[in-house]
């Protein structure tokens, strides 16, 4: 396999790994959103319960809030560990950009290199070709 096909496969599998993990981005960011979401939402369900002076609906009152507040804990929780895995997946897509810049430099900086080598290549032929018609054309002139 040859070096720019090697770097090519490179390249590929690498924007392979960045899409990836930019999926899995966005997917941490929706959990996130969503777990926001179902937090208020268990606040302003405990909010809207009417405030009763019986001593029943106190009660009901009282554990309606503990339920809330420890679904909310469960929820927080889970939020700070989402938090924690978008945070490791953009570094990780930091560093899979970060490579696949990498590798289009270097197959940049070969292609660049093969070109050059190419037009050396036709300026010597050419030179030579110069050459040998120059010398022609002074032996032609001796004759």
């Amino acid at each position: 396999m040859s070096d720019r096909s090697t770097l090519e496969v490179l390249a590929r599998l690498r924007r392979q790994e960045l899409d990836a993990t930019r999926q899995a981005l966005a997917r941490v960011e929706q959990s996130i959103a969503t777990s926001q979401s179902e937090r208020r939402s268990v606040w302003l369900v405990a909010d809207m319960m009417e405030f009763e002076a019986s001593g029943h609906a106190l009660h009901g009152r009282g554990m309606l809030l503990a339920a809330a507040r420890a679904r909310s804990t469960q929820l927080a929780d889970e939020i700070r560990v989402l938090e924690g895995l978008r945070d490791g997946l953009l570094a990780k897509a930091k560093l899979d950009l970060a490579g696949c810049r990498q590798i289009e430099l270097v197959a940049e900086r070969r292609a660049l290199t093969e070109r050059r080598a190419q037009l050396l290549h036709q300026q010597h032929a050419t030179d030579e070709r110069t050459m040998y018609r120059t010398a022609l054309c002074h032996e032609l002139a001796k004759s």
